[in-house]
């Protein structure tokens, strides 16, 4: 782990522990080899880790007078009936509660995880309604230019059906986008290729499972 544990919980069947990351003054030129000035330290973060060693959220935290607070200074709390966490400094305390749904998909997503946030997503909801301000389609459509961007047009290609279902624009922006980049192809000549104006009704349509590499 890259900093020193200042807290440290169990949280089943994974730990929450209070991580303090120090930062070394600039050095100055002097005569003695040894540095006695105090090192300053950047906010805390609260990180839930699993069993692998996995590190599955960090939040920094902003509490008083941090800067200046060594990590003996740090205490954790359970609150097993209210479900909440208390992180404890000489001059304040922080309370933290368990993440929902939404916010995990959220701090997947801003960590670049969307093949994670599509499996938090499909998880939690049911019927494919909305989690927060999520839909199933926003973060799959993330996920398919994530893929695109790494150059995994196959995989990309087998998750287009599932997140794209009937929607015309996306499947022909998409369409046209594999076909500039050299990556469509149709492997039989009897498959038709819709695009603009696609059928909603079953067996037709949308379902472009020949495209790829």
């Amino acid at each position: 782990m890259d900093s020193i544990i200042a807290g440290l919980l169990p949280y089943p069947p994974n730990i929450l522990v209070l991580s303090y990351i120090s930062v070394s003054p600039p050095s100055t030129p002097s005569s003695s080899e040894v540095d006695f000035r105090r090192k300053t330290a950047t906010r805390p973060e609260l990180r839930i880790i699993s069993p692998g060693q996995e590190e599955l959220s960090s939040d920094a935290l902003s509490l008083k007078d941090y800067t200046r607070l060594q990590p003996g200074d740090y205490s954790l709390h359970w609150n097993d009936k209210k479900k909440l966490v208390y992180i404890v400094s000489p001059s304040d305390i922080v309370v933290g509660r368990e993440r929902t749904a939404e916010d995990r998909v959220q701090w997947l997503l801003d960590r670049g995880k969307y093949r994670e946030a599509l499996d938090v997503f499909e998880s939690s909801v049911t019927d494919n309604k909305p989690l927060g301000k999520w839909t199933r389609k926003e973060i799959g459509v993330k996920y398919i230019e994530h893929l695109l961007e790494q150059g995994q047009w196959e995989e990309a290609a087998e998750q287009m059906p599932s997140i794209f279902g009937s929607d015309a624009a996306l499947w022909e922006k998409n369409i046209f986008f594999f076909a500039e980049k050299g990556h469509l192809k149709v492997p039989n000549p009897t498959a038709r290729l819709i695009v603009g104006n696609c059928s909603t009704r079953s067996n037709e349509g949308c379902q472009f499972a020949f495209i790829g590499i």
